[in-house]
């Protein structure tokens, strides 16, 4: 597992934001696309039923960690975790609307749901794309370390260099055994470049992001 040194991150992150407004138009937009097909609710319906699953929606997110850092993990599973989240956001909307006396029609309550599901995938798949495009032009693109010289370690470092959309530059590989003790590594993948004392002292300067 590739595990990110930086953590700590703020949770005003400029990714962070951009996914959390990028829900919330979604949301809307599910509820216009609605409206568009079925004679539904606008007006003060519209803004208090969206605003109550944006707050719903990114409370559920926290929990689920769907705004957690996802850079070098599959976008399949981004995208299920999402999916998942709205799920669970759903009966929370329909409970909220019904305590509240919305007179909101099952087959345009239905359908906004699903819309925004739809369009929450695709809005995904299409932010990971445009991140893909960037880092491939090296924008965004960050050290790892690979810890261990062994060949699921040189599998794993060629499988990441296959895959430049990640953003991941090898820094090396870190070893704490012998020099005589470490296998040899293809010269295209890296090298062997120290220790893990050497390791968490590379981390601590920011050259290292993850490991």
């Amino acid at each position: 597992p590739m595990t990110d040194v930086k953590n700590g991150q703020d949770a005003w992150h400029i990714r962070t934001i951009t996914y959390r407004l990028a829900d919330a138009l979604v949301i809307v937009l599910g509820w216009h696309l609605a409206t568009k097909s079925l004679v539904g609710q606008v007006g003060v319906q519209l803004g208090l039923s969206t605003s109550i699953a944006i707050v719903v929606f990114h409370f559920i997110g926290e929990i689920t960690g769907m705004y957690r850092n996802w850079r070098g993990v599959d976008v399949g599973k981004e995208v299920m975790c999402a999916a998942l989240t709205w799920l669970i956001t759903c009966p929370l909307i329909v409970t909220a609307l019904s305590l509240l006396n919305f007179d909101v029609a099952n087959s345009f309550l239905g359908l906004w749901l699903l819309l925004t599901l739809a369009c929450m995938t695709l809005c995904r798949v299409s932010l990971r794309l445009f991140q893909a495009v960037l880092r491939s032009n090296g924008f965004n693109v960050r050290g790892y370390a690979i810890v261990g010289v062994n060949e699921l370690a040189m599998r794993l470092a060629r499988k990441i260099k296959l895959a430049p959309e990640m953003g991941l530059d090898l820094v090396g590989f870190y070893d704490d055994r012998s020099a005589d003790r470490i296998p040899e590594i293809d010269r295209d993948l890296g090298q062997h470049v120290g220790d893990i004392s050497e390791l968490v002292e590379q981390a601590r300067t920011g050259k290292v992001s993850m490991i």
